[in-house]
C-alpha cells in the first residue's frame, strides 16, 4: 500500500509541472492575439470581433475544428483586415495569407490547451480514483474512463468478473486469507493482460478494453488460468471465476448503463454453468428483470400472472394424485414469460414473500373447489429458498390454512436441492414446522445439484422428484437407469416417495413402474392445463376409473 501511494504522489508531481507548462503557453495564445490587435505603437486601438469566436471554436472542439473557423473567420473579414482606428491593411495575397495564418493558429492552439486541459483533468482526477490497498483504479476511475471513451464514439468492453465460491472460501479460510486472495488474482491479472487494459476495482475487476473480439480471447484465457489453484498465505486456493460482458455502445451509451448490462450477463453466468455470458446473448425478456420485478405488482392487480395445473399420477393406477400448480405471467408487451427469467432475481429482494403468500392463497382457494371432486387430491406449489429464511414464513402459511379450513396434509411445498444445501438455522427450523404442521416437502429437480444423504437427513422429507434429464433415451442409457434404479431404493429405504417428471414415452414409464417409481409426471397423462379445463378432466377420470382408489 506504501508504494501505491508513493506513486500516486510522483504522478501528482509529474502533472503540476505539466499544468504550468500548460498555463505559460495559455499566456503565449493571448499574448499573439493581442499583438494581432494593436496600432503601431503597441497600445490597443481595438479588437476585431471575429477573433473571439474563432477562440471560443478553438475551445469548444477539437484543435482541427479550430483551425477551420479560423480560415472562414479570414475569408468573412472582406476586402481589407482592420486592426485599429489608425490604420489597416490592403487586401493583397500576402497579406489575405498572412491573416489567415493568424486566425488559423488562433483557432489551432486554443483546440490544442482545450485538448491538454481534459488530458490533464482525466488524468488527475484518474489518479484521485486510485483504490489504496490494491493500487487499482476504483469505480471512479472506470466511469470517468469509460464515458470519456463512448463520447469519442469508441467501442468499449467490460467484463465484470467475480468469484462465483467467494461464500465457500471465506467460511473455510477467513476474510484474511480472501483478501490476500484478492491482490494475488490482481496481479495475475494484470501480468496476462496487455499495459492499455485496465484493471479496476469492482467486485474483482473491471477489464476495460477497445475491441469485442479480444474481450472474448482474454476472458477465455483468464477462465482457462484459474482452473489452477492460485497460492494465498501459502494456501492453495481454486477460484471458480465467472465473467459477465457487456459491449458499447451496442449494449449501452454510458458506463453506468455497460456495468448494468454486464451484471445481467454476471447473473446469467451465476443461474447456469457458463463461466463467460455476454449481454447481447440474453434472450430479450431476462434483459429487463429490474423493470419487471417493480411491475410484478401491477401484473398481480390485472390478473396478468396465472397457473397452469399438471397432473402427477400414481404409477401402478394410472390415478392423479397431486396436482402441480405452475406459474404463468403473461405480459401486456413482451408475452409470456417463464418463472425462471425472473424468480431468481427476485429472491434477492423482499417481494419473493408477497409473491409467495399470494401463490399459496391463490391455490387454497382452488384446492377448496376440488374437494367436491377429489377430497384427497393434492396440491404442490413451488416455494423458494429466500421464503424459508424469512423467521415467520411457516407461521404465516399457517394462519392462511386455518382461515380457510383446508387439512395442511394436501398441500405440498416443492424446494430445490439448493435450499437444502444451505445449512441455515432458519432454513431448517421453517421446514420443521411445516412437517409438523403436516405438509408435505418435496425435493424438486433431484439429482441436478448436490445433495447427499446427510443433506436429506437433516430434514423430513416426503418425496423426491427426479429431474427429467434422466429420462432423454432412458431405455437406451444403461448408467441413468442404475442411477434412477438406485434412488428408488434409496428412497424406498428411507420411506420417501420418488416422482419421475418430464414422461413422454410409455416404454419409459413402464421400465419405471418395473423399477419401483410411486409417481409420474409428464406429457404421456397430461400437459399443463387451466383450472377449468383440469377440473374437467379430473371429473372424467374419476368417473372413468370409479373403483380405483389412492
Amino acid at each position: 500500500m506504501k508504494e501505491s501511494f508513493k506513486n500516486i504522489s510522483g504522478q501528482f508531481s509529474s502533472d503540476y509541472k505539466r499544468l504550468a507548462i500548460l498555463m505559460l503557453l495559455i499566456l503565449l495564445q493571448f499574448t499573439i492575439a493581442t499583438a494581432a490587435y494593436t496600432n503601431p505603437e503597441s497600445r490597443i486601438a481595438s479588437i476585431n470581433i471575429m477573433f473571439l469566436p474563432v477562440m471560443i471554436a478553438g475551445l469548444i472542439f477539437e484543435q482541427w475544428i479550430g483551425v477551420f473557423f479560423g480560415l472562414i473567420g479570414a475569408i468573412l473579414l472582406g476586402p481589407s483586415f482592420v486592426t485599429g482606428d489608425s490604420f489597416t491593411i490592403p487586401w493583397h495575397s500576402v497579406n489575405w495569407l498572412l491573416v489567415s495564418a493568424v486566425m488559423a493558429f488562433t483557432g489551432g492552439f486554443s483546440g490544442y490547451i482545450k485538448s491538454r486541459a481534459l488530458r490533464f483533468s482525466y488524468r488527475n482526477a484518474s489518479i484521485m480514483a486510485v483504490d489504496p490497498y490494491t493500487g487499482i483504479q476504483d469505480r471512479d476511475g472506470f466511469f470517468q474512463r469509460i464515458d470519456a471513451g463512448l463520447r469519442q464514439g469508441n467501442q468499449c468492453s467490460v467484463a465484470l468478473i467475480e468469484i462465483k465460491n467467494k461464500d465457500k472460501i471465506t467460511s473455510l479460510l477467513g476474510y484474511e486469507v480472501y483478501d490476500d486472495l484478492i491482490n494475488q488474482l490482481l496481479k495475475i491479472l494484470q501480468d496476462k493482460l496487455p499495459e492499455d487494459i485496465p484493471l479496476y476495482s469492482l467486485e474483482i475487476g473491471i477489464l476495460g478494453v477497445s475491441s469485442g473480439s479480444d474481450i472474448e480471447k482474454y476472458a477465455a484465457n483468464i477462465i482457462d488460468f484459474f482452473e489452477h489453484p492460485v497460492e494465498s498465505m501459502g494456501i492453495p486456493v481454486v477460484c471458480e471465476l465467472i465473467i459477465g460482458i457487456a459491449t458499447g455502445p451496442r449494449d449501452g451509451k454510458t458506463a453506468d448503463e455497460l456495468v448494468k448490462n454486464a451484471l445481467f450477463a454476471l447473473e446469467e453466468s451465476r443461474k447456469t454453468i457458463k463461466p463467460i455470458s455476454y449481454f447481447s446473448e440474453i434472450k430479450q425478456p431476462a434483459f429487463f428483470i429490474l423493470p419487471l420485478i417493480c411491475e410484478l405488482n401491477e401484473a398481480l392487480k390485472n390478473k396478468q400472472i396465472h397457473f397452469q395445473y399438471q397432473p402427477i399420477v400414481d404409477a401402478n393406477t394410472k390415478v392423479t394424485d397431486t396436482l402441480e400448480a405452475l406459474l404463468r405471467w403473461q405480459h401486456p408487451k413482451y408475452g409470456p414469460i417463464p418463472p425462471q427469467d425472473f424468480i431468481y432475481s427476485l429472491e434477492s429482494t423482499t417481494f419473493i414473500n408477497k409473491l409467495t403468500y399470494w401463490v399459496v392463497e391463490e391455490n387454497v382457494d382452488k384446492l377448496m373447489e376440488l374437494q367436491s371432486i377429489d377430497r384427497d387430491l393434492r396440491l404442490a406449489v413451488n416455494i423458494s429458498v429466500a421464503n424459508l429464511q424469512r423467521e415467520t414464513f411457516s407461521r404465516q402459511i399457517e394462519k392462511i390454512l386455518q382461515s380457510n379450513n383446508i387439512p395442511p396434509s394436501l398441500l405440498v411445498f416443492e424446494i430445490t436441492e439448493r435450499g437444502l444445501l444451505m445449512d441455515y438455522a432458519e432454513i431448517l427450523h421453517n421446514l420443521e414446522h411445516l412437517h409438523e404442521m403436516g405438509i408435505q416437502i418435496s425435493i424438486d429437480d433431484f439429482g441436478t445439484g448436490n445433495t447427499t444423504i446427510e443433506t436429506i437427513s437433516k430434514v423430513h422429507i416426503d418425496s423426491i422428484k427426479l429431474d427429467k434429464v434422466f429420462f432423454d433415451n432412458f431405455s437406451e442409457n444403461r448408467i441413468n437407469q442404475k442411477i434412477v434404479s438406485g434412488v428408488i431404493s434409496l428412497g424406498r429405504n428411507l420411506n420417501i416417495k420418488t416422482i419421475a417428471e418430464g414422461i413422454e414415452e410409455a416404454e419409459t414409464a413402464e421400465m419405471l413402474r418395473k423399477l419401483g417409481v410411486d409417481y409420474i409426471q409428464g406429457y404421456l397423462y397430461a400437459r399443463p392445463m387451466d383450472f377449468g379445463k383440469v377440473k374437467t378432466w379430473l371429473a372424467e377420470q374419476i368417473s372413468a376409473v370409479p373403483v380405483l382408489s389412492k
